[in-house]
């Protein structure tokens, strides 16, 4: 019997590519929608100058008529309770990395998160002070000493790590979550590295604040990656396409071993007995036990997210 092999021709191959052509350009054209429509709603900040700068001006005359004095022995440098919450903010710049001015329009934007929580703002020179724990740890532990584990966020630059961090906890971090932490300080960690740390405080809170009041953000790289995704995926479905034409035209095993003539011979057949075996499997008894989790109280209970610079 002659088996014919069916190979992928030309009429197969064309609409398999066609068919994968389009796939691929439907997904990556939603890709670059995503990022297009990403980079389209970073403009909603920025459109907010004008207000900023009257919601400052308000907020410096009814709170603060004075120069705040830097200090360097844990005191905050500056703070403010909102008495219609009772959320605080605070402002403790080890640093030195803002000037007077930059501490007061700081302190100004971060009192606006006070509606829905507590706002600080740590900064950690270069000698440091949490020899033995991270970046993340020592935010954590700073954020406990400011807010408990209450409502709120916090943003440290740690010059001594070159780190930025974010933590949030309660009501903040329902909204600000760790995507959104790690989304915010992608997007602000270029001002760092060039040294505008006022800039880059003031748009963590600006942002931070964005997402409390349901606005959007700019998400470039979480839409990048959908773009890669889009492409990659594409890949594998044309692959999937051509792989299951090809298979759907070639003859399975069975059909070709049923196509063809068995016949088998045996000359002096014999059957002689050898033994027989006996196997004994006894009836395991099952044990159960439960593991018990003990929770530990008074660390701190919600997330964040950072970037190196």
């Amino acid at each position: 019997m002659i088996v014919r092999k069916r190979y992928i021709g030309e009429s197969k191959i064309r609409p398999a590519v066609l068919c994968g052509a389009v796939l691929s350009a439907v997904l990556i054209l939603i890709g670059i929608w995503s990022i297009s429509a990403s980079f389209g709603r970073a403009a909603v900040i920025p459109e907010a100058k004008a207000e900023e700068n009257r919601d400052f001006d308000r907020w410096s005359d009814e709170h603060y008529g004075q120069d705040f004095p830097v200090t360097r022995e844990g005191v905050p440098a500056a703070q403010q309770e909102n008495t219609e919450t009772g959320y605080q903010v605070f402002l403790f710049d080890d640093a030195d990395l803002l000037k007077p001015e930059e501490e007061t329009r700081l302190l100004a934007e971060m009192y606006k998160i006070t509606a829905y929580g507590g706002a600080a703002f740590v900064s950690v020179s270069m000698e440091g002070h949490h020899a033995g724990t991270s970046t993340k740890e020592y935010a954590q532990k700073q954020y406990l000493q400011c807010f408990g584990n209450n409502s709120g966020i916090l943003f440290m630059i740690d010059m001594s790590t070159r780190q930025l961090w974010i933590s949030a906890n309660g009501e903040v971090y329902r909204t600000v979550t760790d995507a959104y932490c790690n989304t915010i300080a992608d997007n602000v960690y270029t001002y760092a590295t060039k040294g505008a740390y006022y800039e880059c405080a003031k748009r963590v809170f600006e942002q931070a604040n964005a997402l409390l009041e349901g606005r959007k953000i700019s998400q470039p790289m979480k839409h990048i990656s959908n773009l890669l995704l889009a492409m990659a995926l594409a890949v594998v479905g044309v692959f999937g396409y051509i792989l299951f034409i090809s298979n759907k035209s070639r003859p399975s095993t069975s059909a070709v071993l049923g196509g063809t003539k068995q016949r088998h011979h045996f000359d002096n057949l014999k059957v002689v007995y050898l033994r027989t075996d006996s196997e004994y499997s006894p009836v395991s008894k099952s044990s159960g036990g439960g593991s018990g989790s003990s929770g530990g109280g008074g660390g701190f209970s919600g997330g964040g997210g950072g970037h190196s610079f």
